[in-house]
This record gives C-alpha cells, structure tokens and sequence, in this order.
C-alpha cells in the first residue's frame, strides 16, 4: 500500500502541493531539506519520476547525472545514489511503493511507541530519507537537525520518548564524546544505528548510560534496514542487529551470504535489466543467527571498506591514484580506526626517480572521488618496478 502523500506533507509540517511537474525531476544541490521535499513531493503528485543525487559526487562522476527522460524510468520512480555491489556510481531505482512498503513494515511494530522522527543524516542517503517515510506511516512528525549541535535537538515539537534518530557509528562516537550527546541520547525512545558495525566499546558506552540503541541492517537497496534489534533487548546485554522487520525476510545460503526477499526491495539498477522480483536480493555481507534470533553481520564478501558509515571500493580508489600516477602501482587499503570504523590510506610503490606531491595527489584525487573514498593519508614506497 502507498503512502498517501498528504501523510507525508503532514510529517513535514509542508502544506501539500499543487503545482505539477511536466517531467522527470533532478536534484543534485545540497537543497534545504524542506525545499528537496517540497519539490519532491511536487514530483510524486504529479507522477514524475524523480532523482535526488548525492551533492559530493566528484566533478569526473557528473557523467551519471544522465537524462531520466531516456533512462527507462516509471512513474514515481525515486532514483537514489549508490555504488552498488561494484565500484561504480548508480541509481538505484525504487518506487514510492517499494519505500512505502518499508514505512509501513516500521509502523507495524513502532506507530504507538515511536511515531517522531529526528532526522540528522543527508537527505540524499536513503538512511536520511526513510525516517520521513517512517513517520508519516506512523502519523508523526520529523524534526530536521545538525547532530554536531545537540543542545539544539531540544527545540524538537515532540517528546523525544517518543521519537527515533537514525545515526551511523561515526556519528555516534562523537556524540557520545560531546558534553550535551549523552544527557540527549538518553531522551529518545530509539537511537537506530546502522551504516556499519558498531565497534563493541561504543555498545558498552551506549549500555552503561542506559542509551536505547538499536543497531540495525539494511542498504539503500533494500530501502534502509530490514532488522532491528529492540532497545529493551540492546540495554539487556543482547548484540547482533536484530530480527527482521515485518516487511523483510532474511536467508543465509550455503555460503552464509545473507539474502533478503521483500516488497521494498530496489527495482534494479538505472540503465540495467530490472531485477527480478521473484529472486531474493543477494547482498554482499556475511552472517550467521544467534540462539535469539538475532541476526550478526560478520563481514564483506568482497573488497569493500565500510568508512564512516560510506561504502568505498578500494578498486574506485586505485583505478583514480592510476590516473593521476600512471607509472606508480597503487593500492587502497582500509585502517582499523575508532572514529572511521575503517580508514581509507593509499600506499603507492613508485620508482625511485618519479616525484609525487602527496599534496598535489589528494587534490586531483578529490575531483575524481567522492569525500569518503578520498585517502586519509598516503604512503610513498620507492621501488624499482618492472
């Protein structure tokens, strides 16, 4: 069942709109989030298909903002920004059905406990996307706010008991960290958080000052998390991310890659065959059940760093260091680190009579690359190459 979208204009606060668009719609600047939704919502009520890009795409990435009117979109399309299972950008389509499906699986269990939602998290990323769906199935309200500026999460026109907050790891650490983050994360009746795993020290900081967490599973495929696990069942010492949610089932194959069938699953990818609906969508990550039923993501099948909550390809970073260093051999690799989860560094074997500005390097890297995949820092090796 699809959202009304006067449901929508509600949770926003939006009066609903009554100007049409002739067209497909692009979004590609960083819009106020009322103004990306006003003119989102301008769209669906005209049932033109719409693309909210990511605003830090790299300049060399501008050839993706492709024409929708010759990309085979439907009506009510909302195209989003992913790296999908390879290192490059796409749009992965999905409809309002397919988010409203989503919405209404978190309503099923949250309507009366968590209608609100405070949403921190970029409009363009599905997981800043769905907390405005999620509360209009609930009948709430959204608060938009800077998680840098706790003190100002206060002014929110809802009881926070009663509200959830989206946040990846990153996020998270640094909340914890600020003078105002606990005494505010306290408050809410649900802080979900997903994106990445969720280092163990972070889970004891978050139980130890009675913080209802609720790490979570999903992507932008599978329109934001298919499990959660309750705050009740995180504050009683029970970890993994969760059962799944009322819209999703979840499957492990025999190479313990998790599967995941659902009504909220993508259509496919912009300019690829559509996907078929019959077939579970197979992620990347592997996984195994507890004895609760708790699903625990153990790790990527692939190459992939998780880096603040972003995917990055380590073969995207490489093939962009190759370009800029043609005679250098390039090779990403990702650093444990406590604030990062993963920290994106760039080892470079080079000859010995070649020089390379580390500086210069990150600058060109940065057109090339979107902000998470750019190196923290780059290692020069010189070596005599064949």
């Amino acid at each position: 069942m699809e959202l009304d979208l006067r449901l929508i204009s509600n949770a926003l606060g939006l009066p609903f709109p009554t100007s049409k668009q002739a067209g497909p719609v692009l979004i590609s600047e960083a819009l106020p989030p009322p103004q990306l939704w006003t003119t989102l919502l301008e769209a669906l009520s005209s049932h033109a298909p719409v693309a909210i890009a990511d605003p830090g795409w790299p300049e060399a990435w501008n050839d993706r903002l492709l024409p929708l009117s010759s990309s085979g979109t439907g009506p009510r399309d909302i195209l989003l920004p992913t790296s999908g299972s390879t290192s490059i950008p796409k749009w992965c389509r999905h409809t309002i059905a397919s988010l409203s499906s989503a919405a209404h699986g978190f309503a099923t269990l949250y309507a009366k406990e968590l209608p609100h939602a405070v949403v921190v998290l970029p409009q363009h990323h599905v997981g800043g996307l769905m907390p405005v769906l999620r509360a209009a199935a609930c009948e709430g309200s959204v608060y938009f706010a800077d998680y840098r500026l706790p003190e100002n999460i206060h002014n929110a026109p809802f009881p926070l008991q009663q509200a959830s907050m989206s946040l990846v790891p990153t996020q998270l650490k640094r909340l914890l960290q600020h003078p105002h983050g606990v005494p505010l994360l306290r408050r809410f009746g649900a802080i979900f958080v997903g994106g990445a795993a969720c280092p163990g020290e972070l889970l004891e900081t978050a139980r130890r000052e009675n913080i209802r967490l609720a790490p979570c599973y999903g992507a932008t495929e599978t329109a934001a998390m298919v499990t959660v696990l309750d705050p009740a069942a995180f504050l009683s010492g029970h970890n993994g991310v969760g059962q799944p949610l009322p819209h999703a089932s979840i499957l492990l194959n025999e190479e313990s890659r998790i599967l995941i069938e659902s009504p909220a699953l993508f259509k496919g990818y912009l300019g690829e065959p559509p996907r078929d609906e019959c077939t579970a969508f197979a992620t990347s990550d592997i996984g195994r059940w507890d004895q609760t039923g708790s699903l625990h993501v153990l790790k990527r099948s692939d190459r992939v760093l998780l880096s603040g909550g972003e995917l990055v390809h380590p073969e995207a970073v490489e093939a962009a260091a190759r370009e800029c260093c043609p005679e250098a051999i390039p090779t990403c690799i990702g650093v444990e680190d406590p604030l990062w989860g993963q920290r994106v560094e760039l080892v470079l074997s080079c000859p010995p009579h070649l020089p390379i500005q580390t500086a210069q390097l990150l600058l060109d890297l940065k057109k090339r690359l979107p902000p998470a995949a750019v190196p923290k820092h780059i290692h020069l090796r010189s070596e005599h190459l064949k």
